[in-house]
């Protein structure tokens, strides 16, 4: 039996804490506030602090809002997690990138970014 995560039940589903783990891993790697990025897209900071604690979902078109003004793409939420290992018990967020690789990948076209993307993938630890 499939457990309940529908509004209200109290469960958090794992790709929502996920997700909201890394778009707080994110912010925090940037130097962003959650008073200034829910500024940027229009939230305020406690609806942020939900997001980020995966007590409530985030939408299509705010996790898209939040990839645009961090500089990601939203895949990048997704990155890591495994519904199969539950990856997401044992996350750890990703080191904090200096601020200049940060303003550089800002700087780099929609192809650029991917190119870095995928040279990073090929990379990583295992």
């Amino acid at each position: 039996m499939s457990k309940n995560y529908r509004r209200g039940s109290g469960n958090i589903h794992p790709v929502d804490a996920h997700i909201g783990r890394r778009v707080r891993a994110f912010r925090e790697q940037r130097g962003v506030s959650q008073e200034r990025l829910g500024h940027q897209i229009d939230l305020s900071f406690q609806q942020l602090q939900k997001y980020e604690r995966g007590d409530n979902r985030v939408a299509a078109s705010t996790l898209w809002k939040i990839s645009k003004a961090l500089g990601l793409t939203p895949s990048d939420f997704f990155e890591g997690y495994d519904d199969k290992t539950s990856a997401t018990k044992n996350y750890t967020p990703p080191e904090p990138v200096p601020t200049k690789w940060v303003e550089l990948y800002r700087e780099l076209t929609p192809e650029g970014r991917e190119a870095i993307r995928t040279v990073s993938r090929h990379f990583r630890k295992k």
